[in-house]
């Protein structure tokens, strides 16, 4: 068995997805929280110069925009409203493509993202992924989402750790003798390290310069 692993953001899509799901999801449900995005971009900054890390950002956001709980139901409405719009205007053709030639190959095909759970399985399963490895958001008691995210970011040695996870509880990607990995993030380094093949996409200066050094194959989906 291959398997075959996509990072989501700038990888399959041409920008990153979490603000745009942020907005699309506070346009659709309460659009007065658009008039909160000047927080958000305070926010932001705050994480640019170390104030916070990522997974309390992602926290913060959900609850500037979509509040301190919501229902299952109206949630996963939005996220699957959102991967319509997503797939039909911020996926790269290429990296369709390549998706697609991996899994004629014989290929599973995974996705992991830092992205939120419910908006990237919708994403996935409209791109035919076998399996999805991303950011859990809590579960209440209730069944309702909370604001806050269960365990780590699925983000740099983390990514890595729920990849490892997931193979050892998938019998397809348990007996997989070759893994592809594909990102445009440098931050992915402990998972292209991992990988049997590690393949550098659309990257930045960063990025291919890490590649070049360190022999990873480089390819442009944009």
């Amino acid at each position: 068995m291959h398997v075959s692993i996509f990072d989501l953001d700038k990888t399959i899509t041409r920008y990153a997805t979490y603000t745009p799901f942020l907005l699309f999801a506070a346009l659709r449900r309460a659009p007065w929280r658009l008039v909160l995005a000047p927080l958000w971009i305070v926010l932001l900054l705050g994480y640019v110069v170390g104030l916070m890390s990522r997974k309390r950002l992602k926290e913060r956001g959900f609850r500037l925009f979509l509040g301190t709980r919501i229902a299952a139901d109206d949630l996963e409405r939005v996220a699957a409203a959102f991967a319509d719009a997503t797939v039909a205007r911020n996926v790269l053709a290429d990296a369709v493509a390549r998706i697609e030639a991996d899994r004629q190959a014989g290929a599973l095909i995974v996705m992991a993202t830092a992205s939120p759970d419910f908006y990237a399985r919708e994403i996935g399963a409209r791109l035919g992924f076998d399996l999805i490895v991303a950011t859990r958001q809590q579960r209440l008691a209730d069944g309702c989402y909370s604001c806050r995210i269960e365990g780590e970011n699925c983000y740099g040695a983390a990514k890595l750790a729920m990849i490892q996870a997931a193979q050892a509880n998938d019998s397809r990607f348990a007996a997989a003798t070759e893994t592809t990995f594909y990102s445009d993030s440098s931050t992915d380094a402990p998972v292209f390290g991992w990988a049997t093949r590690a393949i550098a996409v659309n990257g930045s200066r960063k990025l291919n310069a890490l590649a070049t050094r360190m022999g990873w194959t480089k390819m442009d989906f944009s």
